[in-house]
């Protein structure tokens, strides 16, 4: 599912109890794109190509949301829609990797080919195989999905902007 990807974007909410181990996987991939906890206080997206990692300084028991994102040239954190961290590298050529392990959520095979489990509260998980701006991953954290007609705007998307061009 996120096998040779150049842009997507992952969201989850998650609500932390007091995490004690390394490398929690929340959602991903071994060997392809993944994030999750790379200790108790740092949340890390990490691909073949790239990573990036934010400092997650929440009080335990509390909900937050958590999305990643890749332009292809940059990877993006962000904390309850506002931007966290970002590192700019172009992967557009390279993608993100590919790997014959299955996307999982909550660990499992995320950091490595199994255990990694987050044990505590997960909910709302979504994987687009596009970037996701941050007025969508802020409309999303605003008013969730239910909320919102499509999950990202469409207009200048490669198929809104395809469906155009075959119109003329």
């Amino acid at each position: 599912m996120l096998d040779s990807r150049v842009e997507f974007s992952v969201l989850c909410w998650v609500k932390p109890g007091k995490l004690t181990g390394e490398r929690i996987g929340l959602v991903g991939q071994n060997d392809s794109p993944k994030f999750g906890f790379s200790n108790p206080n740092q949340v890390i997206l990490w691909t073949p190509c790239s990573a990036v990692d934010a400092a997650y300084d929440f009080p335990a028991d509390e909900w937050h949301h958590i999305a990643v994102v890749s332009t292809g040239v940059s990877l993006t954190i962000y904390f309850d829609g506002q931007q966290t961290a970002q590192t700019e590298k172009d992967c557009s050529k390279d993608t993100h990797g590919s790997s014959d392990f299955s996307v999982n959520t909550g660990g499992g095979g995320i950091w490595e080919a199994t255990g990694n489990w987050f044990t505590d509260a997960m909910d709302e998980v979504a994987i687009f195989h596009s970037t996701l701006s941050n007025a969508d991953v802020n409309k999303i954290v605003k008013t969730g999905f239910k909320a919102m007609k499509t999950a990202v705007d469409p207009r200048n998307r490669l198929t809104s902007t395809w469906a155009q061009i075959r119109k003329e």
